[in-house]
């Protein structure tokens, strides 16, 4: 036996219009905790993706280095392995650009929904502001890495 909901145009103020209520909110902080969630793993992929091409461009750029034989060869490859560095740190950039705004949306709802959230994060507050750590990995690291990956183009011309 399945229970009946009342009609939509109703205004009800029973304990299901309740149940509704805090389904709602429940699924608005799942949905923010899952977004957290995602930057944090997306930025992990982009973070250890990074790290090899790192370290295959140094290990080639050094054999090019110790080589007599073919090092052009291995230049060139430095050359390409930088320039792809360079282009995933550009895409890694848009992520988090679009992932950051997504995150602030959420975080905008879940302070007006939930009132002990918008208490703790009120209380964390710094005078004078505070630089979110969010933006920092959202956009900071990425510009770090195209500085470098910018260098190692210059380096492996």
């Amino acid at each position: 036996m399945s229970a009946r909901l009342p009609p939509v145009d109703v205004p009800d103020m029973s304990d299901h219009a309740w149940q509704a209520s805090k389904d709602q909110l429940a699924r608005l902080w799942e949905h923010a905790l899952l977004q957290d969630e995602l930057f944090v793993q997306r930025s992990n992929f982009f973070l250890v993706a990074e790290s090899l091409l790192v370290v295959a461009y140094t290990g080639i750029l050094g054999l090019s280095l110790g080589t007599h034989g073919q090092p052009l060869r291995l230049r060139v490859a430095a050359l390409v392995l930088a320039i792809f560095g360079f282009l995933l740190t550009t895409i890694w950039a848009f992520v988090n650009a679009r992932q950051r705004q997504v995150l602030l949306d959420l975080h905008k709802r879940a302070r007006e929904a939930f009132p002990e959230y918008r208490r703790t994060i009120e209380e964390r507050k710094l005078p004078g502001g505070r630089i979110s750590g969010t933006m920092l990995i959202a956009y900071w690291v990425p510009v770090l890495a195209a500085i470098m990956w910018l260098i190692f183009v210059i380096i492996a011309f």
